[in-house]
Order: C-alpha cells, then sequence, then structure tokens
C-alpha cells in the first residue's frame, strides 16, 4: 500500500482510519499527488476480509474521516466477504450522521436507483440494513431507510423480519414504528413464530396489546413447528396479566 512521510514516522490510510487521524489520512491522500488511480485503487484496497477503509471508518462512525473518503471517492456501494455494506456497518452502530452521508453521497453520484438497491442489499445472511437499525431501536435510521425504499418486511435467513428484531430486542417505539410503515404483524418466521409469540415469550404487555388491537385475538391462536400458540409460551411473569387483560379485567 502506499505511503507517505510525516517526519521519522511512516503511515498508511487504514492505519489513519483506525487513529481517526484526519489531517494524517488528507496528507496520505494527496501524497499521491496527481496519480489519481493509484490513489483510488489504494483508497478502495480491501483487507483480508474484504472490508475496505470506508467500512471501518463507518463502523468508527467518524464523520470527518467518512467525508474525506467519499471526497476522494471511495465507493460506497462494496461489500466484504459476508456481504456487509458500509450502510450495514454505520447502521449496526448507530451511525446517523454516517448513513446520511453515505445516502447522499451515493445519490448524487449514481442516483436514487442506486440507493435503493443499497438499501435494500442484505449480508449473507440476508440482513439488511432495516434489520440491524431495528435490532438497535434507533428510530432515526428507520425512518431514514424506509424514505430511501428500504424493504420493510424483508426476511433474513431464519425467516425474520426488521419488526421481529425490533419486538425481540423490546425496543417498542421502533416495532410501533415499522408497523405503523406496514410491517406485517401476521407474518411468521421459519419456525412457525409470528411477532405475537416473540412478544409474549418477553413479556411485552404493550405489543402484545397493540397487536391485539389490530388483529383482535387471531395472532394468539396461530401455532409455531412446534404447535405452540403464543400464550404456550407466554412469560410465566407476565401470563397472569395477560389473562387478566384477555378477561377484560387489565
Amino acid at each position: 500500500m502506499a505511503t507517505w512521510l510525516d517526519g521519522s514516522k511512516v503511515s498508511t490510510g487504514r492505519s489513519c482510519v483506525d487513529r481517526r487521524d484526519a489531517d494524517g489520512l488528507r496528507g496520505w491522500l494527496e501524497g499521491f499527488g496527481d496519480d489519481g488511480a493509484k490513489r483510488l485503487k489504494a483508497l478502495n484496497e480491501r483487507d483480508e476480509d474484504g472490508r475496505t477503509m470506508l467500512h471501518w471508518a463507518a463502523t468508527t462512525g467518524d464523520v470527518r474521516i467518512v467525508e474525506i473518503l467519499l471526497k476522494y471517492d471511495a465507493k460506497i456501494d462494496v461489500s466484504d466477504e459476508e456481504g456487509t455494506t458500509v450502510l450495514h456497518s454505520a447502521c449496526a452502530c448507530d451511525h446517523e450522521k454516517v448513513v446520511r452521508l453515505l445516502l447522499d453521497k451515493l445519490a448524487v453520484d449514481n442516483g436514487d436507483a442506486a440507493v435503493q438497491k443499497l438499501v435494500r442489499a442484505g449480508t449473507s445472511s440476508k440482513i439488511t440494513a432495516l434489520h440491524y437499525a431495528a435490532g438497535r431501536g434507533n428510530v432515526m435510521l428507520i425512518q431514514l431507510l424506509a424514505q430511501a425504499q428500504a424493504k420493510i418486511n424483508a426476511g433474513d435467513k431464519y425467516g425474520n423480519t426488521p419488526l421481529f428484531r425490533a419486538v425481540g430486542k423490546n425496543h417498542n417505539e421502533a416495532a410501533s414504528l415499522l408497523i405503523s410503515l406496514g410491517a406485517d404483524v401476521e407474518r411468521e418466521n421459519k419456525a412457525g413464530d409470528t411477532v405475537m409469540h416473540i412478544a409474549c415469550e418477553n413479556g411485552n404487555d404493550r405489543i402484545v396489546r397493540q397487536l391485539i388491537d389490530l388483529n383482535g385475538m387471531e395472532l394468539l391462536e396461530v401455532q409455531n413447528e412446534d404447535k405452540k400458540t403464543p400464550l404456550d409460551v407466554v412469560d410465566t411473569n407476565y401470563k397472569k396479566q395477560l389473562i387478566m387483560f384477555l378477561q377484560g379485567g387489565g
């Protein structure tokens, strides 16, 4: 990889990203002079896992570093060996500003179709950026990704949608937002579970009531692959409260 000298110290672009050294990174990039092709190749070089400098910058969330990399045309629509994109990396770590930078830059350079493709991209496990945002309970990111035409009901390799992730982590605000955006509350994953199974198992009264308000009692009757309904897997500490509610006393 190309290097540049700073006194007696030799730095590489990757080490500058790791140290969050914006000045060092800028100097390293400028050190290529007029050799734009060589700079671009070094900028987008992959490590042993197929990750680029922009992957790592998106993970750290350092806006200055990301801005510099994007200024010099770091590739945005790139994924590592497991299909993880830079957008996945940013969403998995709650870096909203980085997500905005990535989507805005991609829209300007390649158009809305490229943005939609990136937003809908899945890892090798079919996990999308929206899955990560939902799992973190990040309402702002969910809204941002939905505006960019993310698939609300995309399923991962287990058939779990972003709503499953939000409910599984008891992120009620995120779950409610996803439902308002059209998340399918009747969807079953590959084990036959619905989000009602997950909510009951977690003892999440708010989501259980919301699901009942939307679909009545039908979801409480759905059996998974083990022939168990949500009432069969309900959290023992929550069961009495749920029964009282169903009987109209809570």
